[in-house]
């Protein structure tokens, strides 16, 4: 290999030839990115090796080049794959030859459409390789026969029955070298353009639908075809699949893990826009996981029964510009100290015809209250914008003791698009004031049903367990409280009165450096209907519960009356013991631990849904860092990252390792809070069902 000139390989038949690097004006692929980083045998409709799949260590491309012809010996460059962002690691053909997969060091994989790709035998089939499309040439235009809705024309609204009635691009002037800019609108030179098309080269075209007199609609597009799937998953096994329309599923905080960036302009900072806030339109589970098997997004569709939201070029777009936008314009950006309370002041600016249904304002997961409206209602109009509306709305916000604060507020229009604002500050703790936090604790769990398919060993015992763990290192001084509910004790009406007498206790007479914790161990399963979370009681029967019944289950919904309390929140989940109820589902915790974070809870799941939660493998572990082992820094406090942190590394090392969750993702990092502390002082007060 020499990246001067030429590349040289011998086909699995022996055969020896050179790869096509020719790019532009002498300059090659080679030249240009440089040594090889990724390579591997393409295969053709009937499994064979038919090609090489090449990438470059300063490129992020995939080149695609088919054996040569009789008689020939350079492999032609047939297809071209853009959309990793770094150096590409490795390179492998799927069995069936539909796929190509590749890694890479922006810590991606995509799955490459190949379909066609071997088709170009001769110039004239050469853009059903190139751009996934196969036409006739009329007297007038270029008459589109098939289009591939894997290839880069029908991401960009191209469809069969469509004409190409012209074509224009920039190419080096042959003497000066200068761009300069060509066009035809001959049909047999846009088609021998196409296929010899250029595959850094922009190209417009110019198309017609429903005839020669039809009106024209024009594009622009370079010959390279985007991934047909992209995948993320990070050191926690978080993880997210997404297609290039958006449609995605992703695991617990997985679709945290992408997004996508709005620029306004040059005078205004860029929007990024995480996944999350288009779950309730993008997240489609059911449609990723057909997407392999049927080769494209608008089949997946078909398979599931249901036509592609938005049509072909999907919702995305649409959601985006309907994104309300919303800017935290107080408290200021330059603050030492703010005290125990500030006052949050956002605007909020919304497409008109819109209207504002729900805010949410919080500081590292504390709920701020006293929510208005500043001016009319219906807001008024932007001054700089007449399309749009413009709202200002306050709330107050409680200010907990950590070093970094993270002011976020959310809203949502009737038509369910979210806007989120977030502001990041810094605070001097040391002229604040020390915190006097108390914790309130309530811990339920059932080992006995009045079934006995559902009954568990070690549930009720670990609910007291971590109780008296929780008890005896109560962070907090005579106010801290700790409940525990088990087995017949554990009742829809016992659970409400526990958490409605603690949400009355707390209304305001609570500080936002106070905890309130719930732990749950036991069953958890899923109304499909309403697609709510159910902690399973012991007065549940399974035929009940496969017939959706769960009047003797406790809903999450309840823990609702604890929205509006202006403190910390943790909810700690090890409900995914069997399938006896139900056959389990990682969907299942997925939706339970979404539910309580859009309130911007905490949730520590035992388990992240793709594994059943085996009896004290969480527990044990959880146990022993509440009695302080996981006191890393030493500083007598165990926070809620030193916590999780001992629990995930002695879980991963057990016989049948689980993998534990914590989120949210955004949250974490700057609400780090002590949950005990490792002296002992608190009692533990049992709590009787009421009956």
């Amino acid at each position: 290999y020499d990246p001067s000139r030429n590349l040289t390989i011998q086909t699995p038949t022996g055969l020896k030839a050179t790869l096509d690097l020719d790019l532009v004006r002498g300059e090659t692929i080679a030249t240009r990115y440089g040594q090889i980083s990724a390579s591997c045998w393409v295969l053709d409709s009937n499994r064979q090796p038919s090609g090489i799949a090449v990438s470059f260590q300063d490129g992020a491309e995939i080149w695609v080049f088919g054996f040569p012809q009789i008689g020939e010996r350079v492999c032609p460059l047939r297809r071209v794959f853009r959309g990793h962002e770094d150096t590409i690691n490795a390179l492998q053909c799927s069995s069936d030859g539909r796929y190509l997969i590749s890694s890479c060091q922006d810590r991606r994989m995509c799955i490459w459409p190949l379909v066609g790709w071997d088709a170009a035998r001769d110039a004239l089939l050469d853009p059903i390789a190139r751009w996934g499309i196969n036409a006739e040439i009329g007297a007038d235009a270029v008459e589109i026969a098939e289009v591939a809705p894997e290839g880069p024309l029908y991401a960009r609204g191209l469809r069969s029955g469509d004409r190409i009635v012209k074509l224009a691009w920039t190419e080096p002037d042959p003497n000066s070298g200068i761009l300069k800019a060509a066009s035809t609108e001959v049909p047999n030179e846009i088609w021998q353009r196409m296929s010899r098309a250029n595959f850094l080269t922009n190209f417009a075209f110019w198309a017609q639908r429903g005839g020669r007199d039809a009106p024209r609609f024009g594009f622009k597009r370079v010959c390279q075809w985007e991934p047909i799937l992209t995948v993320a998953v990070n050191a926690d096994r978080e993880w997210a699949a997404w297609t290039p329309l958006g449609f995605y599923d992703a695991s617990i905080n997985g679709d945290r893990l992408f997004g996508w960036q709005l620029n306004r302009g040059p005078d205004k900072r860029p929007d990024f826009m995480p996944a999350n806030r288009f779950r309730a339109s993008l997240e489609r589970p059911d449609v990723i996981g057909k997407l392999l098997v049927v080769g494209n997004i608008a089949k997946a569709f078909e398979k599931v029964g249901v036509q592609i939201p938005g049509g072909p070029n999907g919702v995305l777009s649409s959601l985006i510009a309907l994104q309300p936008t919303v800017e935290i314009l107080a408290p200021a950006v330059v603050s030492s100290s703010l005290g125990n309370q500030v006052r949050l002041r956002a605007a909020v600016r919304m497409q008109r015809g819109q209207s504002l249904s729900a805010t949410r304002a919080y500081v590292n997961g504390v709920v701020a209250s006293n929510y208005r409206l500043i001016g009319p209602s219906k807001g008024t109009i932007d001054p700089a914008d007449s399309d749009s509306r413009l709202y200002i709305a306050e709330w107050d916000a409680s200010i907990p003791s950590d070093p970094r604060l993270k002011f976020q507020v959310f809203v949502e229009t009737a038509e369910h698009n979210v806007g989120v604002g977030e502001l990041i500050l810094k605070q001097d703790l040391e002229k604040k004031e020390s915190p006097r936090a108390n914790i309130y604790v309530v811990t339920a769990g059932v080992s006995q049903y009045r079934d006995p398919s559902l009954n568990l060993n070690r549930s009720s015992v670990n609910a007291k367990r971590i109780a008296e763990a929780l008890a005896n290192n109560a962070i907090g001084a005579s106010g801290s409280q700790v409940s525990v509910l088990t087995d017949a004790m554990v009742t829809p009406v016992a659970w409400r009165s526990a958490i409605e007498t603690l949400a009355e206790r707390l209304a305001g007479n609570v500080s936002p450096d106070d905890l309130v914790l719930v732990y749950l161990t036991g069953h958890g399963l899923i109304d499909p209907s309403t697609r709510e979370y159910h902690f399973v009681t012991g007065r549940a029967w399974t035929r009940d519960l496969r017939a959706a019944k769960y009047e003797d289950c406790l809903s999450m919904t309840d823990l609702e009356a604890l929205r509006k309390v202006a403190c910390r929140k943790l909810v700690i989940l090890d409900t995914c013991h069997s399938g006896a109820a139900q056959t389990q589902s990682p969907s299942h915790l997925k939706l339970a631990v979404r539910s309580l974070q859009s309130d911007q809870i905490f949730v520590m799941t035992a388990s992240d849904g793709n594994q059943l939660a085996y009896e004290d493998a969480f527990t044990d572990p959880l146990k022993e860092a509440l009695d302080g082992l996981a006191d890393v820094n030493q500083d007598r406090y165990v926070s809620l990252q030193e916590a999780f942190q001992y629990v995930k590394e002695n879980m991963r090392k057990q016989a049948k390792p689980q993998f534990p969750t914590l989120g949210p993702l955004d949250l974490v990092d700057f609400a780090n809070f002590s949950i005990v502390r490792t002296t002992p002082p608190a009692k533990l007060t049992g709590m009787k069902a009421n009956r």
